[in-house]
């Protein structure tokens, strides 16, 4: 009995794999059908913004998103805008959010309250990754799309199917993350609740030590957000270890991701 268990979670995972990879394709295809005709409303998001860490870092984005428009590489037809963080301390990316709600509010008024808005923080000077500290994680190039795709297009095209599933408000995500996923033929996801939509996924207690974690008491009520807690800080947390598919799963932050 252990073999055949063994074989039918394997075949699972491949016909799992299977899926995520055509569902992935798909997006990519909606996307490129986008890149460089103007985008008729509903079809794609009303404005994108961009955070950048400071006035210098915005001028470099705005520079590349230009150059990007110009090439027919994004599609067109709506605005896209870049805001750096304030001078001062460091802001965060909630903080960030918050100073770009505001800068839309002063320039669209009650209009953004109908609006679809993406919104991706790119701020930081990717220390971690020098070969992106120049032109920024947002503009990495990667070995995808003709024209070749950057980071931007990525996040784009991962996100296609959301402004027909959600109301007007905004999606916050950041830029150096790709979320891959798919939803079942029977799944209808729908983003029409007032308030935060936070998308997280189950996993393994290990990939919960570095990623943001929600806990879950009960289970599909959330409590509250742990970013990047230790192995020793589970004992202490109830409610954040819960069985799912036979064995311990935590519910993980999908790249920062909250609508």
């Amino acid at each position: 009995m252990i073999p055949a268990v063994k074989i039918m979670d394997e075949q699972g995972r491949t016909d799992h794999n299977i899926k995520l990879q055509e569902s992935t394709m798909e997006k990519l295809k909606k996307f490129d059908h986008l890149r460089g005709r103007d985008v008729q409303t509903g079809e794609f998001w009303d404005l994108v913004v961009v955070t950048a860490a400071d006035e210098d870092q915005k001028d470099a984005y705005e520079l590349q998103i230009s150059e990007k428009l110009r090439r027919n590489e994004l599609p067109l037809g709506i605005p896209y805008h870049v805001f750096a963080d304030p001078l001062g301390p460091k802001i965060g990316n909630g903080g960030s959010t918050l100073y770009s709600l505001k800068r839309l509010e002063e320039k669209y008024g009650q209009k953004l309250r109908g609006f679809k808005v993406i919104m991706i923080h790119a701020g930081g000077y990717s220390q971690r990754l020098p070969n992106a500290s120049a032109l920024g994680k947002i503009f990495t190039a990667l070995p995808v799309g003709n024209p070749v795709y950057q980071m931007l297009e990525l996040k784009l095209a991962m996100y296609i199917d959301f402004p027909l599933h959600m109301k007007p408000g905004v999606l916050v995500t950041c830029a150096d993350d790709i979320e891959l996923y798919s939803i079942n033929n029977t799944e209808r996801i729908v983003f029409d609740k007032p308030g935060f939509t936070a998308v997280a996924h189950p996993s393994p207690i290990s990939v919960g030590t570095t990623h943001g974690v929600f806990v879950l008491e009960p289970q599909e009520e959330f409590k509250k957000f742990i970013h990047k807690f230790t192995r020793d800080d589970v004992l202490c947390v109830r409610n954040l270890q819960f069985q799912m598919y036979q064995r311990p799963q935590i519910a993980v932050s999908a790249g920062d991701s909250t609508v």
